[in-house]
């Protein structure tokens, strides 16, 4: 069975033309088959990219906990009310400062009617 073909137009500037074809010819294949061949591996990266192998893991664990500062994270639940209490006060507006973001207690305080 014969495989169906389509041209592709490519614009080049002169320089990098030549420099493809120079690598093609290193490689021993036409300039057509390197840029296949070219396109295929980059898209197998991309493909591959998200995926981490089991040494990438450790690798990435590893690093994780060297950065460790031995402070534990903070519990969710209060992350949560940071988050919501600056959503509804707009302390998360551009131009905010940190001085200006209300801690969770003010916030709490202002929501039960409290001054």
């Amino acid at each position: 069975m014969r495989m169906l073909s389509s041209r592709v137009h490519l614009l080049l500037e002169p320089s990098e033309r030549e420099r493809f074809v120079r690598a093609a010819d290193r490689c021993g294949e036409s300039l057509s088959t390197w840029l296949r061949r070219a396109g295929r591996e980059r898209l197998e990266r991309e493909d591959r990219s998200g995926v981490m192998s089991v040494s990438e893991l450790r690798a990435f664990f590893a690093d994780c906990n060297a950065r460790d500062d031995g402070v534990p994270e903070p519990d969710w639940d209060e992350q949560k009310r940071v988050i919501e209490c600056s959503v509804r006060s707009g302390a998360g507006d551009a131009g905010t400062t940190d001085s200006e973001t209300p801690d969770v207690a003010s916030c709490e305080t202002r929501e039960r009617g409290e001054s």
